[in-house]
């Protein structure tokens, strides 16, 4: 399992600065760290039992990123409309996805981390 978190490890932090080339710092920042958002998720997914504070916490966090993830460019319809025509939304928007990729990296981190703990010296790991 190491390797595989290693490559988790990696998933992360190279996405992650992916985004941060491809949307604002607060975009990228805020979806990078959905990790516990969607850890409740799969929960539910998978059948298991999710608290209502657990469940309540996740959808506001998903809330929230859905706010800060919509297109900022502008009062006026014309600017929306340059943005588009330039292709600077898609890129903005293609650095958001990347971005929420980091916290699916994130995950599969702290899963594999979590197996392995007993494993290693904490020093080691």
């Amino acid at each position: 399992y190491l390797p595989l978190c290693g490559l988790c490890n990696a998933l992360m932090t190279c996405t992650f600065v992916i985004a941060i080339e491809m949307t604002s710092i607060a975009n990228a920042f805020i979806l990078s760290n959905l990790s516990s958002a969607i850890i409740i998720l799969s929960k539910a997914a998978l059948g298991k039992p999710v608290l209502l504070m657990e469940g309540l916490g996740a959808t506001i966090g998903m809330i929230g990123a859905a706010i800060c993830a919509l297109p900022t460019h502008g009062q006026d319809d014309e600017s929306l409309s340059r943005a588009l025509s330039e292709g600077g939304a898609s890129k903005e928007g293609l650095g958001n996805l990347i971005a929420t990729l980091s916290s699916v990296g994130t995950v599969g981190y702290l899963v594999i981390a979590a197996k392995l703990r007993d494993k290693f010296d904490l020093f080691l790991f």
